[in-house]
């Protein structure tokens, strides 16, 4: 057997060009050009909101944080004081007798207990915060996971809104455990630098000020280097989806066929590589900038504590302070400096993880002002505005219309649809057709009250949908998706979508969609997980999953089923008897068949042509045959390839 060669990643010249900032992100850079006093400034309203969510996660372990974190503060104090007085009597004694050593046992005690406590009181405080992160994690993904699923669909065919989801997603998420723990350990800093601020000023007001202006220094170049590391990450936001994705495609299964059968791997190599090289070199870049303000900070930090002691030697060689005073001195002085060195240390860590959480915070927000749970921002008529009309539930509907209606994605040059007037009732089933990029799926989408109009109006049984929440909508709504998702759920999940289960429309739907069949094959029946990446998972072919994503709309029992491409990928025998399924549920129901098969029109009562994002004709089979217009030339071409038609 031939031994392998290792194969070198190919590699090609990084296009800045393609992986800058893009000039959606100009108006962002804002964040970038904030200075350090206004994000300063900003840091008590964090502690509050950091404070707020971990109370919400768990106010008992967060009261116990703070409560430990106090009391060890107050157990620091109490040590400094003995530690004093210690000091005092043994120095003040020029001979240690028996009567002056019992006279220290007292202190000594105090000091020990004192510091024994603290100890203790610090473990506890860490047991609690340990327990609270969890609890925030746990909020915060949920809050995440239910903004994200809840804004309107025309937010994912917008690159602002995924960059602003992954910075939440990969940093926010995972900073929001940690801006709690940084909060918290802000004030348990606090508490310490209270305890030697107190000892320090009472010994020497001069002393204080020259520890802090010592930690000053150090805090800046700190806070400096955070904000580097900040910047570079919002640089690579873009570039880091675009690798993942590269990086999915090349590991993943769902296109480890097509990798092999088009050798896209040195194609998919050379890209990844291409942004990973640039992104090698911006955080090679900022590790050299961190390392240069690191050691700067350290050796500023060193010279100030120096002049601290310089300061205290003056003031004991001058008699200003005695000996025993100065002892006491030092330990406040150790002290202060640990604490003021976490309260730096706390107070970056709140700097640097607030700029993340700043981001899950603001994407939050415009989540929650962008949900389409809410009440539907489709454009009202009359002027009335969605926010004058109250929300109210939605009657079993009978019609569905589009009147007037334009539509443009996010970014978009043109509108994907354009003075779009369609109309379905109950029992009749009706077909878009037309070319790709006609608009077709973006008017069933509408329909569906999936996207809002930027003009025009959608009517259910005469009626406008403002004020409609748009989940009442869909439950009114059964949706068969060209691109349907694999869920790694079992058969049954997969059917119900989270539905109560009904055995009866379980039966219905699997009959209609013909899953039926399908599941006669499994071992496990409907209890068959739908994964293979898990134990015991099973695949199902293209088609079998047509099926089944035809039966979870079924299973809803809809009043308007929409249907794209439901048979893109059934054999001619499975496509007929789903026709006449769909024809039969067409009888008490509304449907729309969005398909490219134009003799399937034959089944429908009135069939919609569109070109352009423009409906061109609209009219039954045989009219839009006899009319000689676009529908006949796309149905010529069909017919051509089987028996050609007679001219008319």
């Amino acid at each position: 057997m031939a031994k392998s060669a290792t194969v070198a990643a190919p590699e090609k010249p990084a296009d800045s060009n393609d992986l800058a900032l893009a000039s959606w992100q100009a108006h962002e850079a804002q964040m970038i050009s904030t200075t350090m006093w206004q994000v300063v400034r900003r840091l008590p309203e964090l502690l509050r909101q950091a404070l707020r969510l971990g109370w919400q996660a768990s106010r008992r372990d967060l009261a116990s944080v703070i409560a430990f974190n106090s009391l060890a503060g107050l157990c620091a104090c109490l040590g400094l004081v003995s530690g004093a007085q210690l000091l005092t009597q043994l120095l003040s004694s020029p001979n240690l007798t028996r009567e002056a050593l019992l006279e220290t046992l007292g202190p000594i005690v105090a000091v020990v207990a004192a510091g024994g406590a603290r100890s203790w009181l610090l473990s506890l405080a860490r047991w609690a915060q340990a327990r609270l992160r969890p609890q925030v994690e746990r909020i915060v993904a949920v809050r995440l996971a239910e903004g994200a699923s809840k804004v309107p669909l025309a937010d994912f065919d917008n690159p602002t809104f995924h960059d602003s989801m992954t910075r939440a997603r990969d940093r926010g998420l995972y900073e929001a455990p940690q801006m709690v723990s940084r909060a918290v350990d802000v004030l348990g800093a606090l508490m310490g630098v209270m305890a030697a601020a107190g000892a320090l000023t009472v010994l020497h007001p001069v002393l204080l000020p020259l520890l802090t202006a010592a930690i000053a220094v150090q805090a800046w170049t700190t806070a400096r280097s955070a904000r580097m590391r900040f910047e570079t990450i919002f640089q690579l936001a873009s570039s880091r989806r675009r690798k993942w994705m590269l990086h999915d495609l090349m590991v993943g299964r769902s296109a480890a066929l097509e990798v092999r059968a088009f050798t896209m791997r040195d194609f998919l190599l050379v890209e990844y590589n291409s942004i990973a090289r640039h992104e090698e070199g911006l955080e090679l870049g900022l590790a050299r900038r961190e390392l240069v303000i690191g050691f700067t900070g350290t050796v500023l930090r060193g010279i100030g504590i120096g002049l601290v002691y310089a300061a205290l030697g003056v003031l004991f060689a001058s008699g200003v302070m005695p000996l025993s005073a100065a002892g006491a001195a030092i330990f406040a002085i150790q002290l202060g400096s640990s604490s003021l060195g976490a309260l730096v240390i706390s107070l970056n860590g709140c700097y640097e993880s607030g700029l993340y959480f700043l981001d899950l915070v603001e994407f939050l927000e415009v989540t929650a002002a962008r949900r389409s749970d809410s009440a539907s921002s489709v454009r009202p008529m009359d002027g009335v505005s969605p926010s004058q009309s109250p929300v109210v539930a939605l009657a079993q509907p009978a019609q569905f219309e589009l009147s007037g209606v334009s539509f443009s994605y996010p970014g978009g040059t043109s509108p994907a649809v354009s003075d779009v007037s369609i109309r379905v009732s109950r029992g009749e089933m009706i077909a878009l057709v037309g070319e790709n990029g006609s608009g077709k799926s973006t008017v069933a989408k509408l329909i569906a009250a999936l996207y809002d109009p930027d003009h025009g109006e959608i009517r259910w049984n005469g009626e406008s949908l403002v004020g409609i929440r748009q989940e009442e909508l869909w439950r009114h709504i059964g949706f068969i998706a060209q691109d349907f998702t694999h869920w790694p759920f079992s058969v049954r999940e997969n059917i119900t979508m989270g539905l109560p289960v009904d055995q009866e429309l379980l039966g219905t739907a699997a009959f209609r969609s013909g899953v039926n069949v399908v599941v006669e094959g499994l071992d496990a029946g409907y209890d068959t997980l739908l994964d293979r990446r898990f134990k015991s998972g099973h695949e199902l072919s293209k088609g079998q999953w047509q099926r089944i994503a035809a039966a979870r709309a079924f299973y809803r029992d809809p009043a308007l089923l929409i249907c794209d491409e439901p048979t893109a990928a059934l054999d001619a025998r499975g496509e007929q008897a789903f026709l006449d399924a769909l024809r039969v549920y067409a009888q008490d129901k509304a449907v729309i068949l969005i398909t490219h098969r134009l003799e399937n029109v034959r089944y429908c009562d009135r069939a919609y042509v569109l070109t352009n994002g423009r409906v061109a004709e609209s009219g039954d089979h045989d009219e839009l045959v006899s009319r000689q217009g676009p529908f006949y030339e796309l149905y010529r071409l069909q017919a051509n390839r089987y028996a050609p038609i007679p001219s008319l």
